[in-house]
Order: C-alpha cells, then sequence, then structure tokens
C-alpha cells in the first residue's frame, strides 16, 4: 500500500489541477489535427475523451482519408501520425506533475525547446509527405487502381518510419526534466507517458464501440464541467486508476500497430483482390487468388476489430470500477456519458421511463402501500431495460467486429442484425408501456395529475423519434427502428 499511498495525493491533483490556460496553435505539419489540449476532438458530437482524428475545415465535403489543408489549397490523404505537445496538453502535464515555481519554469523552457525541435524536424521530414499525399490523392481513387495502391503503402510506411523520432523528441523533454523531480513525482511522470502514449497511438484505425475512449480523459471532462469527482476511498481509485492505466496503454499502442498495418499491407490487398475479381471471368485460378486475398484482407481487419473490442471490454469493465468510487452524480454522468458515445444506437432510450418512475417514487403524498407498488414496478422495469439494453449492446459490438472485418464488402449478415436490434428496441417499447400502465394502476385519478407533465414529455420524446422514422421511410425507402439511428 506504500505505492498507492504515494499516488493518492498524484490522483486528487489530476481531477483538481486547473487547466483554463491559454491555446496556441497546432503545428501546420503534424499528422492528425487534434485539439491543443491533446484530446482529439469529438467523435461526430462526442466530446474529447473519444480519441479520433478530426478532420480540417475544407471548401467541401471529402471523403473519409482526405483532408483539405487552407495554408496551401490542396488536397491529402490524411497522416495519421500524433501532434506534437501543445500549450494546453503540456499544463495537463504539469498539474498532474504537482509542480513547484521552478520546476514550472524549467518544463516550460524545455516544452518550448521541445516544441522548436520538434518543428524543424517537421519541416524537414514530415512536409516531403504531405507533397507525396497530394500526388497519391490527384490520381483518384486508390481502391481502384494498384500502382496507386503501391505508392499509397509506400507512403504509410514512411509516415511510420518517422514515428520513433517524433517519439525520440519527446522523450528527452521528460528524461531532461527527470532529474529535477521528487520520488513521487517520477511516479506521477509514468503515468503521464502511459497517457501521452495512448494519445499518440489513438491517430488511426476505423471506429469501433468505445475503442478509442480514454476512461482517464473521460473524468478530466467531467472535472471540467464543475462535476465533484472527489473519490470515497482516494487508495482504491488511484490503484483502480493506475491499474486501467497499465492494462489500457499497450492495448492502445496495439490498435495503432494493426490499424497501420492495414493501411500499408491491406489497402493493396484489396485493391488486388477487387482487380482480380473484376477480371477473372471464368478462369479459376484467378478467381481463387482474388478470394485468397480477400481473405488475407480479412485476417488484418480482424486482427484490428479482436485489439479494438479488448479496449472496449477492458473499458466496460473499468467503468464500473470507477464509477463506483464517484460521487453519486459524477458516476451517473461518467457512465451516461459512455454509454452515449460508445453505442449511439443502443443509447439513449426514447422509450425510456426511468424518469417518470423516478418521479413518481418522489411522490410524498402518496400512501404506503402505493408507494412500496411504485418501488417494484421501478425494480423491475429496471431489471428488464437493462437486461434488453445489454444485449442490444452485445449485439452492437459483436456487429462491429464483422463490420471493421469486411471493411469495403458487402456481406448478408446485415439483414439479420437490424431485425434483432428492431426487435429489441420493441421489447424495450414494451417494458415501458407494461411500466406505464402498472404504475397507473397503482394511482388515484388525482395523484395520477401529478404525473400528466412527465408522462407527456415521454410520450412526445418517442412519437418524435418514430416520425423521423417515417421521414426516413418516405425519403430513402428504408427505417432504422433504434436509437441514434436518424441523429
Amino acid at each position: 500500500m506504500q505505492f498507492v499511498g504515494l499516488l493518492s495525493v498524484w490522483i486528487l491533483s489530476i481531477l483538481f489541477t486547473s487547466t483554463d490556460v491559454g491555446v496556441i496553435g497546432n503545428v501546420p505539419a503534424s499528422g492528425c489535427a487534434k485539439g491543443d489540449d491533446g484530446i482529439p476532438g469529438a467523435q461526430g458530437a462526442a466530446a474529447g475523451s473519444e480519441i479520433r482524428t478530426e478532420e480540417a475545415a475544407g471548401k467541401e465535403e471529402l471523403q473519409e482519408g482526405y483532408r483539405y489543408r487552407p495554408e496551401d489549397d490542396r488536397t491529402y490523404y490524411v497522416l495519421d501520425l500524433p501532434d506534437p505537445i501543445g500549450k494546453r496538453e503540456w499544463q495537463r502535464y504539469a498539474g498532474m506533475l504537482i509542480l513547484g515555481d521552478a520546476q514550472m519554469r524549467l518544463f516550460e523552457k524545455l516544452h518550448t525547446a521541445y516544441l522548436e525541435e520538434d518543428r524543424r524536424f517537421r519541416e524537414k521530414e514530415v512536409e516531403p509527405l504531405y507533397e507525396q499525399s497530394a500526388g497519391i490523392s490527384g490520381k483518384g481513387d486508390l481502391y481502384q487502381n494498384l500502382e496507386t495502391a503501391a505508392q499509397f503503402a509506400d507512403l504509410i510506411s514512411a509516415e511510420m518510419r518517422l514515428l520513433d523520432p517524433l517519439a525520440a523528441i519527446e522523450a528527452r523533454m521528460f528524461t531532461q526534466l527527470e532529474p529535477y523531480l521528487t520520488e513521487d513525482q517520477l511516479l506521477r511522470l509514468e503515468r503521464v507517458r502511459k497517457q501521452r502514449a495512448r494519445i499518440c497511438s489513438a491517430a488511426s484505425g476505423s471506429e469501433f464501440p468505445a475503442g478509442k475512449l480514454d476512461l482517464a480523459w473521460a473524468i478530466r471532462e467531467l472535472v471540467d464541467a464543475g462535476i465533484d469527482c472527489t473519490p470515497r476511498d482516494a487508495e482504491t481509485f488511484v490503484a483502480t486508476l493506475w491499474a486501467y492505466d497499465v492494462a489500457a496503454t499497450p492495448l492502445f499502442e496495439r490498435r495503432y500497430e494493426k490499424a497501420m498495418r492495414i493501411l500499408r499491407h491491406g489497402v493493396p490487398l484489396r485493391v488486388e483482390a477487387m482487380v482480380l475479381g473484376a477480371t477473372a471471368a471464368d478462369d479459376e485460378g484467378v478467381r481463387a487468388r482474388a478470394l485468397a486475398l480477400k481473405e488475407e484482407y480479412y485476417k488484418d481487419n480482424r486482427e484490428y476489430a479482436l485489439v479494438a473490442k479488448r479496449i472496449h471490454d477492458l473499458n466496460r469493465r473499468y467503468l464500473d470500477l470507477l464509477a463506483d468510487q464517484l460521487p453519486n452524480e459524477a458516476a451517473e454522468a461518467l457512465v451516461t456519458r459512455f454509454r452515449d458515445r460508445a453505442y449511439p444506437v443502443v443509447f439513449p432510450d426514447p422509450y425510456d421511463f426511468a424518469d417518470v418512475l423516478e418521479k413518481a417514487a418522489s411522490i410524498e403524498s402518496l400512501p404506503g402501500e402505493e408507494q412500496k407498488g411504485v418501488h417494484a414496478v421501478r425494480i423491475v422495469y429496471e431489471q428488464q431495460h437493462k437486461a434488453i439494453s445489454d444485449r442490444m449492446v452485445d449485439e452492437y459490438v459483436a456487429w462491429h467486429v464483422e463490420i471493421v472485418t469486411r471493411s469495403g464488402y458487402e456481406f448478408e449478415p446485415y439483414e439479420a442484425y437490424k431485425t434483432e436490434m428492431q426487435e429489441l428496441q420493441e421489447k424495450r417499447k414494451e417494458v415501458a408501456e407494461v411500466a406505464c400502465s402498472l404504475l397507473e394502476g397503482l394511482f388515484t385519478p388525482e395523484e395520477w395529475e401529478g404525473l400528466v407533465e412527465p408522462i407527456g414529455a415521454w410520450r412526445k420524446s418517442a412519437l418524435a423519434f418514430e416520425q423521423r422514422g417515417e421521414r426516413m421511410m418516405e425519403q430513402y425507402g428504408f427505417e432504422l427502428e433504434w436509437p441514434g439511428a436518424y441523429d
């Protein structure tokens, strides 16, 4: 427990250190464009704990994998290199280390020198890759041409050769700081390095439920939002968060390696398979070669998907462990944000009856027997709702393994998945309707008047969801009957 005891002050510093500082712009030649706080921008409408690539603004909607750079009015393939540590990210790390005034001044000087060395390296080594990238993107769809696909693979190989030199520049900054840190500050520095490693390892790869979500940053977001995250037991919380860092970091790094292999190795495989498949005609040998290439492509993608799923499973497991140590408001916010980001087609449930049941349970004037009845309905509803939602989550995650594995190819299981999700969503609706009927049976007409407003809001939300589905059917000829489908 001595090690945990040393870290207790550290976790509190992470949670309560202010990060309201100025922001400097990213170096134009950086790889993926993340925010200067070191947290990549939100996935769609999600916030920063979901680590991801953010496309720069452009003149028009670009295909996935492309970026328009306004400084030279050209379009490039995205380079999956981590951005340098900007001012705000540096400020967070300084806060995590709990530096004294002299240490802070030293760290600031080291950071300034690091940024200059990083800038010079990127101007010399990264900018030529942008020129190479622009030349490839100008040749059209890389999935239609073997020569272009091979050039793209060479670009990715060249990009990967820059990872170690960039990491070495960054490592020197931290190494030069080490002699001036105390023993417990050195322990905190290890966590800084792990969090930075996860940020650097999140620059590439297909999306996967919670496959790029960092729970440590998610908790930091809650603090930034003014939510009290004081742990119930500091030592237990510190130990849990440290264990998460140790387990998550190598998985993030492994996921990045798999993602880059798909770009370097999988893209040419897919293109060759497609070209051969289009020209095979009746040649069984050519068809067999195309099929073998496709299966090799699937193998690379599946390995990536399974690593991403391991990150998802780790996040899902540690979510409960960390939430249990937080105050109720923070725990609820953490769980809600996690599930809404990780499973957007499952949450939020437009038919969720929980708010109405909570309102009913809060009516103090109810007789004792009615209060017991409301409590019983609430327990049964929550159990049933959770069971159905958990099944939807499992279906959604399993489906993503197949989507990522077969990326770029159509396949049959979609209809079965869609049907299963629709049936489960209908069950959630039925469970809510039953809970509503049971609740109404417990109340007198006068008591029921107190629930007219929340019941009305619940029905309005459900109706709006269903109407969006009807509009999709009219406009596109199909509808997806689960949450998030039209958002």
